[in-house]
């Protein structure tokens, strides 16, 4: 009985241990990765087409919402387009 003990806690031993060591190698690997990636930049035309996006994304939910007779939601989805169509007459008025 105190064998059978024995050889499970080294068992469990050598399979923490090779487990470890696996992890450890794949750290190396994707350490050592490099990263390739694209920064988009921010302007005036891209704000613009973003915000229309954004209101017609939440007229659909206002309509959706409508047609599901979930009331509440559709409330808040028209108030959110209201305060976004807000932020694009700011955004022509001082792009012009």
């Amino acid at each position: 009985m105190l064998v059978n003990q024995i050889v499970i806690v080294i068992l469990g031993l050598l399979s923490s241990l090779s487990l470890t060591s696996i992890i450890m190698s794949l750290e190396d690997n994707y350490f050592g990765q490099k990263a390739y990636a694209h920064d988009f930049s921010t302007t005036d035309e891209s704000s613009l087409v973003t915000l229309v996006e954004q209101i017609k994304a939440e007229t659909q939910l206002v309509i959706a919402n409508f047609l599901s007779n979930d009331n509440f939601s559709s409330h808040e989805h028209a108030i959110s387009a209201a305060e976004l169509i807000k932020d694009l007459e700011n955004n022509i008025t001082q792009t012009n």
